[in-house]
């Protein structure tokens, strides 16, 4: 099974699954199986396998979990050994890639946090954000 990083994907187990195992968490998730369905999630790059299991530990299922870059127009920014990532679907605009260099990734996602905050009315909202750039 391909999954992008980042995005979700229906997997179908067999109708008894009770459980659902994954090999390496850090590089895919999934939810508890319901009406025959996990559903998938790529968190790093990499490949780890799932395992499904009814009530008793019997292994129903065995797959493999491809996790991939999504297949959106990037455009990397090297400078020197730093890499910086945008994503350009329209315009290009900072985004979070793992890889990039730490300066670049914690300042972008530092961003995406206090934005997410806010739109939540959580805390995190305040404050100023260093290491980005100013859209």
């Amino acid at each position: 099974m391909d999954v992008a990083l980042d995005l979700a994907s229906l997997l179908h187990v067999p109708p008894k699954t009770a459980m659902i195992v994954i090999g390496n968490p850090s590089i895919a998730d999934t939810t508890e199986p319901r009406n025959g369905f996990v559903v998938v999630t790529g968190k790093g790059y990499g490949t780890t396998n799932l395992l499904a299991l009814d009530a008793s530990g019997a292994v129903l299922l065995e797959t493999m979990i491809h996790v991939r870059r999504a297949s959106e127009r990037t455009l990397t920014v090297l400078r020197g050994a730093a890499r910086e990532t945008y994503s350009c679907t329209p315009r290009c605009e900072q985004t979070v890639t793992l890889g990039d260099a730490p300066d670049f990734f914690g300042g972008s996602s530092g961003q995406i946090g206090s934005r997410v905050g806010l739109a939540t009315g959580g805390a995190g909202g305040g404050g100023s954000q260093s290491g980005g750039s100013p859209n």
